[in-house]
């Protein structure tokens, strides 16, 4: 099987009413370790560092079986921009060979409540399922996180089971139709890629 190249395969650039959306890249990775510690308030003795935010885009990046046999260069991230400043980011995550992509979100505090959650995961979600053809998205959530448990319904998903994420029981909303998760396990942190599937950061 002939190598395949990295190419760009996303959409650089999306809109919606108030909010503008920038395909990540390795400059960000600075604002997404700032804004993932602002996001995890039991971590404080294990805060994320730049080192492990790249590995992390790395590590869950889709692979080319999930995006139509093409290897793309970039993960599947987006800065989210209110007047040009970065507000948060919404991604498209493979935890593991034989789960679903997850869609996942984060925004800085000032942000949070203010809608601007619900706008982002509805434009996203209709980019990669329908723009895009990615046909089997889900989203995994703390039982206790009801902000995101309603955010990921108003999307289209539905409660369909759980799974264990690096041993903490998560809540799986999938699209209609996908089969009931029964406690699989998956990493947070994702699988290592092999070479010839690596996204590429600059």
């Amino acid at each position: 099987m002939a190598e395949l190249s990295p190419k760009s395969l996303f959409a650089p650039v999306l809109h919606s009413t108030n909010l503008t959306y920038t395909l990540a890249q390795s400059a960000d990775i600075e604002f997404f370790t700032d804004l993932f510690n602002s996001a995890t308030d039991g971590e404080e003795n294990n805060p994320f560092t730049v080192s492990s935010v790249r590995e992390l885009l790395i590590n869950t990046a889709p692979r080319p079986c999930e995006t139509h046999g093409e290897r793309s260069k970039d993960a599947a991230v987006y800065v989210v921009r209110l007047n040009s400043e970065k507000i948060g980011e919404i991604n498209l995550t493979r935890r593991a060979s034989n789960f679903p992509l997850d869609i996942g979100f984060a925004f800085l505090p000032q942000y949070r409540g203010r809608g601007y959650g619900s706008e982002a995961a509805t434009r996203i979600m209709r980019y990669w399922k329908d723009e895009f053809g990615i046909g089997n998205i889900c989203g995994l959530v703390s039982e206790e996180n009801i902000a995101s448990r309603k955010l990921l319904m108003k999307i289209g998903l539905e409660e369909n089971g759980w799974a264990v994420v690096s041993g903490n029981r998560e809540i799986v909303y999938s699209l209609p139709g996908i089969p009931k998760e029964e406690g699989r396990e998956v990493s947070f942190w994702g699988e290592e890629p092999n070479e010839h599937e690596a996204i590429i950061l600059d």
